[in-house]
């Protein structure tokens, strides 16, 4: 996120384009928003993608008894691998290609949840009786 560029986002923001907002403030907080991916998500897809994996496993057992359990797991083990591996490789390369583009569809997500939540991302909240 660090070679996204802020000056876009500004002038989406000055014509209140949803998402910008939340675009400058991904791009302001880089390095928490990176520690956050890296760690919390990486490790919500690891846990996620094990428990797939293993009931597929139970799926292809009960289908076909007769089958190796310890090379089916390897296979199972090996695909999921795989998979994890190039799509974090597919998925730095388009954040760096297209950064810009990366950081705007987050924060267009980040103003879409705002709008349903009312949790807001990168705006002050706004005191009762003030004027903004």
């Amino acid at each position: 996120m660090a070679a996204a560029r802020e000056a876009p986002f500004h002038a989406k923001g000055a014509k209140k384009v949803p998402g910008a907002q939340e675009s400058v403030f991904l791009i302001r907080n880089a390095d928490r928003v990176a520690n956050i991916c890296n760690d919390v998500i990486g490790d919500i897809a690891g846990t996620l993608s094990g428990a797939m994996g293993i009931a597929l496993v139970l799926q292809i057992m009960l289908r076909w008894p007769e089958g190796d359990r310890v090379l089916l797991n390897m296979l199972m083990t090996g695909t999921i691998a795989a998979m994890t591996i190039g799509g974090k490789a597919m998925g730095k390369r388009l954040a760096l290609t297209r950064p810009n583009e990366v950081i705007f569809l987050v924060g267009r997500l980040l103003a879409a949840w705002s709008r349903l939540t009312g949790i807001t991302f990168g705006k002050k909240p706004r005191r009762a009786g003030s004027r903004q």
